[in-house]
């Protein structure tokens, strides 16, 4: 059963570059463990024609792991206004513990370089009862 979500979620992610518009304003991706940073990086190959304005990441694995991907594929090319990435950073090799972007601060220099707010993911998180309950 896990291995069957991990396959489906991967087919949706690779797939979702082809179905998005041109421009978002808000973009929500929380990646498992087997949507590896290849998966990742076919993703934001094939969206090179999106804009997002809000893009939040939650992943289950190093945060270390997507980096690369993620300032090659959206901060050089400046494809955002706003970035959150929340998973896990790895101390020593002892343990793991849960990290936010926001918190790395050389990071954090590097994306606002190019003009990308790194925020807090859950100050851009989007809770779905908050927003219905602003709308109506």
């Amino acid at each position: 059963m896990y291995d069957e979500k991990n396959e489906l979620s991967t087919k949706l992610l690779l797939n979702l570059a082809y179905i998005l518009p041109n421009k978002l304003e808000y973009l929500n991706l929380e990646l498992g463990i087997n949507n590896t940073s290849n998966d990742l990086e076919e993703f934001l190959k094939n969206s090179k024609h999106i804009f997002i304005r809000k893009l939040l990441f939650r992943i289950n694995i190093l945060i270390g792991d997507i980096l690369p991907c993620i300032k090659e594929h959206i901060m050089k090319e400046r494809r955002v206004e706003y970035i959150a990435i929340e998973g896990y950073y790895n101390s020593n090799y002892l343990y793991n513990y849960k990290k936010d972007l926001f918190t790395m601060t050389d990071e954090l220099r590097e994306f606002e370089s190019y003009n990308i707010k790194v925020k807090k993911y859950n100050y851009l998180y989007i809770k779905a009862h908050e927003l219905i309950d602003k709308i109506y």
